[in-house]
């Protein structure tokens, strides 16, 4: 599975846009699904530095922290 069709799964799950999910804009909703993007490419083995420049320039150390304070959401 490549970044952007777990981009794609997330925000249909979602109901958002994967656009949405990679702008810049820093609506609760957006980084929460963002965070959740974050945790699915690193379990499917993908490098923090590689996940921050799929989402739109992140630094790895941002990545670092989403990952840490991930809580997936209830009934997933």
């Amino acid at each position: 599975m490549n970044p952007l069709e777990v981009a794609q799964e997330i925000a249909t799950s979602r109901n958002l846009l994967p656009q949405d999910i990679l702008g810049k804009q820093r609506y609760s909703e957006l980084v929460a699904a963002r965070k959740e993007v974050a945790s699915k490419l690193f379990s499917l083995g993908m490098s923090r530095s590689a996940i921050g420049r799929f989402l739109n320039h992140k630094d790895h150390t941002t990545i670092s922290r989403w990952l840490k304070s991930y809580q997936p959401p209830f009934g997933r």
